[in-house]
């Protein structure tokens, strides 16, 4: 069985929102969104193969994001 890369997932992902008609902004805003999400997942040693892409990866990209915008919201915050 061949496998599906996360790149291939992503771009089957988005062509399908392109079928279901959604709008060209939400479209961009997903492809931005999933560009850091293959970055993040590329630069860690993730699987290439979508299927072996833990619930485990997923948290860790999870927390990452959680730090990040914490980090980012204090920042606002300060004068």
């Amino acid at each position: 069985m061949s496998k599906t890369t996360i790149k291939q997932a992503i771009d089957g992902f988005l062509l399908n929102c392109k079928v279901e008609g959604k709008s060209w902004g939400t479209i961009d805003c997903y492809a931005d969104k999933l560009k850091g999400f293959l970055w993040y997942a590329t630069n860690y040693d993730w699987p290439d193969d979508i299927a072996e892409v833990s619930t485990q990866h997923l948290r860790e990209f999870l927390a990452i994001l959680e730090s990040l915008n914490i980090a980012l919201t204090a920042n606002a915050l300060e004068p």
